[in-house]
């Protein structure tokens, strides 16, 4: 017997004929979901059974199953109505099988944002493949690829965007710099979001808004590239545009006290999603090296995060632990932040105080 689940990132089908008998479930066999490039909430998915073993009469009952994400696996009892002879094949289809698409996104972030979740996610330089795809499946929902403190470029980040993908999650980034070409190619390699480090007036917000959307909206430019399945894919290049300004997060950085004082006028800008609060250079511009855990920054920081939820905007920052993550959203924070190396750190902590 072989399984194969490449076609469809997180689904395995599995089908178990009896010792007689093998099944071959290929990439070919396994239809393209109807729905394109969202997660559906149900398909119908054919695969084609081939038997290597002896003919097996009519009337022959065998289990067919499927895992969807590392869930509980949901079998069902296929019985033939014909023989299934030697060196042949029988299609079969699961009906109601809530699978991601051939080309698989996460559900907009956006979307999840604007229905009420609170996102919990990372900002690291990572990019190693398992690590990635582990974070996903462990349940954060998205990833911010430190660009700026790491030294990880276009090419990078889309391999970090097809590991994000398989496991759900949601890559964004935060580049070096405002720079339109450089931000084109991280959104081009997949990224579905720019947090901008660095921001001091609402000038930098509307130039990052021009880089990030497509026409009349912005100034990006379109190419055939990793973001729109170099156009091959089902969705046409007018849906993608439309589904691309809609969709990626525009997110500046609220870290540097220039941007705290023009913070009114920045927060009107046109295309702007909301600001991720950038706590130790905050700290750091505010005369305290040592860390933002100061109650002067602290009222800072609630200070900005009034004024943007009061501009109808969302709001993030970085939490260093569950604890002030629960801080955090009780006073209106939708987007936490922590790191790979804090969950190690911690981690291991957890480890050796428990094992003494």
């Amino acid at each position: 017997m072989r399984r194969h689940a490449g076609a469809l990132l997180a689904a395995v089908f599995v089908v178990s004929l009896p010792a007689a008998a093998q099944v071959d479930l290929s990439t070919t066999a396994i239809t393209q979901p109807s729905s394109g490039c969202a997660l559906a909430a149900t398909e119908n998915v054919t695969v084609r059974i081939f038997n290597f073993g002896n003919t097996l009469p009519a009337g022959t009952s065998f289990n067919a199953s499927y895992v969807v994400n590392a869930g509980a696996p949901v079998t069902e009892l296929v019985t033939l109505g014909s023989p299934l002879l030697s060196n042949s094949t029988l299609t079969y289809t699961f009906t109601g099988v809530r699978i991601p698409a051939r080309f698989h996104m996460p559900k907009s972030l956006k979307a999840r944002l604007k229905a009420g979740e609170t996102l919990h996610g990372l900002l690291s330089p990572n990019v190693e493949a398992t690590t990635l795809e582990t974070l996903g499946l462990v349940g954060f929902s998205h990833y911010i690829l430190d660009a700026e403190h790491g030294p990880a470029g276009p090419p990078e980040a889309a391999d970090a965007a097809r590991s994000c993908e398989i496991a759900g999650m949601t890559l964004l980034v935060r580049p070096r710099s405002l720079d339109p070409k450089l931000i084109n190619q991280y959104l081009d390699a997949g990224a579905m979001g720019v947090m901008l480090p660095g921001v001091r007036e609402a000038d930098d917000v509307k130039r990052l808004v021009q880089a990030m959307k497509y026409p009349p909206e912005g100034l990006r430019g379109i190419a055939a590239v990793r973001a729109n399945r170099w156009t091959l894919g089902p969705e046409k290049i007018e849906d993608y545009v439309a589904r691309a300004n809609a969709e990626t997060l525009v997110l500046p950085q609220i870290e540097t006290l220039e941007a705290v004082a023009k913070l009114p006028e920045i927060v009107k800008v046109a295309g702007v999603d909301g600001f991720i609060i950038g706590p130790r250079d905050l700290s750091m511009a505010m005369g305290y090296p040592s860390g933002p855990a100061r109650p002067e920054v602290e009222a800072v920081v609630d200070r900005i995060t009034k004024t943007v939820l009061d501009a109808g905007l969302f709001i993030g920052t970085v939490a260093a632990t569950g604890a002030r993550a629960k801080e955090l959203v009780a006073k209106g924070h939708r987007i936490l932040l922590h790191s790979v190396m804090a969950l190690l750190k911690n981690g291991a902590a957890a480890y050796f105080a428990a094992a003494g």
